[in-house]
């Protein structure tokens, strides 16, 4: 989740901080891959398929991740995928918030789909449990029968129900319904999906998506036959691998759009992978607290009161002013005496600063955030590390053809060859092993041309 007005107030400040990716060469990169993995469902394409099988949405993950892999893989940047071991007590709460908040977007959606078709949303539908990831949600043990959550994950993951009208793909953002008198044409086919093409619509429905196991199973097939090191370790998060790999010379940088990276004291951090220019912005530590004049001990209190995964921060204030808090009174302690005093300040048609009712708890957060990794996880770290080296040595033939194909056969059906040659050049770069190539034909697109969307991860 990140800590609340950090990034966008440490962007004003670096504003020039783009890096061209080539710059890494001979770099090792560690990735959150939770916080990638989501930015890869929702930028997959520049419209949403309402009805999306499971099969068709793992092809556009799989693709997708092949695609970040390939970019660092040639510009020569070793990466290592870390993914999140089950989370802290502490953190329940948000994971709850998190759910409420996903379930309110499939209610919205659910609305929006009733006021636009009714038959889109069918009265029935087989209640379906949803993949929950351990890691990430593991209070959700059960699905209520025939809750919104079913339905609307129901519409989101399965094949078109029977009540939709076999007809041509309908526009969303300018629908024009069939007639009454029409009848289906013979050739109509089921598959046929309902296109959204509405900014707002596809907000909402990337709203609902999350990371599941069958995501997760699917990204270390590919690492394992790619020859990408990764690490899951059971009891440990990923925040705190970063910290050990860097301060250890494991690393030279991370990768993620979480600004907690900083707050357990990252060296470097890097964000926002533009896919058409391969630049990225970096924030570098050392910098920041040169720039702002103030100690990471500083700089951390600052931040929790901004509000972190741990607790809540003050109302009616952000980062920014924190700093300037921070920077005046030293401590959370000392602002927190003197908060008559700072309100006596502010003008009264502005809101004062107050304590959060609940969850405020600072020097906990702040001992959760500094807190040494224990020996035996380091030791675990490491064997893994080794592990994972000696696993990526030798390529698995078989394993490397059927995927190929898989790649090619989604290519040859969009009549363009793109993830089959980028999985291909990674298999040649990690392992010197030459894909035959498909003698088969790839058909030319027949749709127009249609105009390259900007990705950023």
């Amino acid at each position: 989740m990140g800590i609340h007005s950090v990034m966008s107030f440490l962007e004003t400040i670096f504003h020039d901080n783009k890096r061209p990716l080539k710059t890494l060469k001979g770099k090792t990169i560690v990735i959150d891959f939770l916080n990638v993995a989501h930015r890869l469902l929702s930028n997959h394409s520049s419209k949403v398929n309402l009805y999306t099988s499971t099969e068709e949405d793992m092809n556009s993950f799989r693709n997708n991740l092949v695609n970040l892999v390939h970019k660092f893989i040639r510009d020569g940047v070793q990466v290592i995928f870390i993914l999140d071991g089950m989370p802290s007590e502490e953190k329940a709460h948000v994971l709850e918030e998190r759910k409420m908040k996903r379930e309110g977007y499939k209610k919205v959606l659910e609305k929006m789909l009733q006021e636009l078709e009714p038959e889109l949303v069918p009265e029935l539908v087989p209640e379906l449990v949803p993949e929950i990831v351990p890691e990430l949600e593991p209070e959700l043990k059960q699905v209520p029968e025939q809750n919104t959550e079913s339905i609307i994950v129901s519409i989101l993951h399965q094949e078109q129900p029977k009540q939709v009208i076999n007809s041509k793909e309908v526009n969303i953002s300018n629908p024009s319904p069939p007639s009454p008198t029409s009848s289906p044409s013979p050739t109509s086919s089921p598959s046929k999906k309902t296109i959204i093409d509405d900014k707002k619509m596809r907000s909402i429905i990337r709203n609902t998506r999350k990371i599941t196991i069958k995501h997760i199973i699917v990204a270390k097939e590919l690492f394992d036959i790619l020859g990408i090191q990764y690490m899951h370790l059971q009891d440990v998060e990923a925040d705190n691998v970063f910290k050990y790999m860097l301060d250890n010379k494991l690393a030279d940088i991370v990768y993620s759009a979480d600004m907690d990276c900083l707050l357990y004291g990252c060296s470097k951090v890097m964000f926002y992978l533009d896919f058409l220019s391969d630049c990225f912005k970096e924030f570098n530590l050392a910098d920041i607290l040169k720039h702002l004049n103030i100690t990471f001990e500083q700089l951390q209190q600052a931040m929790i009161l901004s509000g972190t995964d741990f607790n809540f921060g003050l109302v009616n204030s952000n980062f920014e002013n924190n700093i300037k808090l921070i920077k005046k009174y030293g401590t959370i302690t000392e602002i927190l005496h003197n908060l008559d005093e700072i309100n006596r300040d502010i003008p009264d048609d502005t809101k004062h600063i107050s304590i959060p009712p609940i969850r405020f708890d600072y020097d906990k957060t702040f001992s959760i955030y500094n807190d040494s990794i224990q020996k035996h996880i380091q030791e675990e770290i490491q064997y893994v590390l080794e592990c994972q080296t000696l696993k990526t040595k030798q390529p698995n033939i078989k394993k490397i053809d059927s995927m190929y194909s898989n790649f090619f056969e989604f290519d040859k059906q969009n009549g363009k060859l793109k993830y089959s040659i980028k999985f291909r050049d990674c298999i040649y770069s990690q392992f010197k092993y030459q894909i035959k190539e498909s003698r088969i034909a790839i058909p030319k697109p027949t749709s127009q041309r249609t105009v390259r969307r900007q990705l950023v991860f």
